[in-house]
């Protein structure tokens, strides 16, 4: 199932907010195929090794709401003459795809792709693990070809940057694209 953290994670986002013992009851009961029992100690011990992601007040526990993830947009230009962009929303659980290009002086707006389902829990873990609230805001200098906007209950963090080979680029292009596919539409 994943790490400690990672399992605590799967409980408030089916939950919400939660008791430390709540939150070890369920996680004892779902891992009870796991060789190693659940211990109420090593749930506490995450919860405390990661205040950058969790809130403890009261002994209830959420994720911080500046780091609770609600959508992610990406968008990139090409040259003045293409514009593509992927907004995913995990609290609605779906997700569409934009392109506009500009060809001999016309306009043209594709229709938004729709694309098969896949499981937005396990892509806004990967996010997590990203910590895009940790990435510097502009990454390069000059003119941004790309843009990446992600929302959460109660901030938004834009990054912006203008090398496809930014390892930012790179690991958001990665993550994403191993649940959507039609994600290579964006250069790597």
């Amino acid at each position: 199932m994943g790490s400690m953290y990672e399992k605590i994670l799967d409980v408030l986002e089916r939950r919400g907010p939660a008791t430390i013992y709540s939150i070890y009851d369920e996680i004892k009961n779902s891992s009870l195929e796991e060789d190693k029992p659940v211990q109420l100690s090593s749930i506490k011990s995450a919860i405390i090794r990661k205040k950058d992601l969790f809130q403890l007040e009261d002994n209830i526990v959420s994720i911080l709401p500046e780091k609770e993830i609600n959508s992610i947009s990406i968008e990139f230009e090409e040259y003045r003459s293409s514009w593509y962009k992927l907004t995913i929303d995990f609290i609605l659980e779906n997700y569409f795809m934009q392109e506009w290009h500009l060809l001999k002086n016309q306009q043209k707006m594709d229709i938004p792709q729709m694309a098969a389902e896949f499981d937005y829990l396990a892509l806004k873990k990967e996010l997590y693990r990203l910590k895009i609230w940790d990435w510097e805001k502009s990454l390069d200098q000059g003119e941004h070809t790309w843009t990446i906007v992600l929302k959460t209950t109660n901030k938004e963090y834009r990054l912006m940057g203008c090398s496809l080979k930014a390892k930012e680029w790179k690991k958001i292009n990665k993550k994403i694209e191993d649940f959507i596919p039609m994600m290579s539409f964006f250069p790597h």
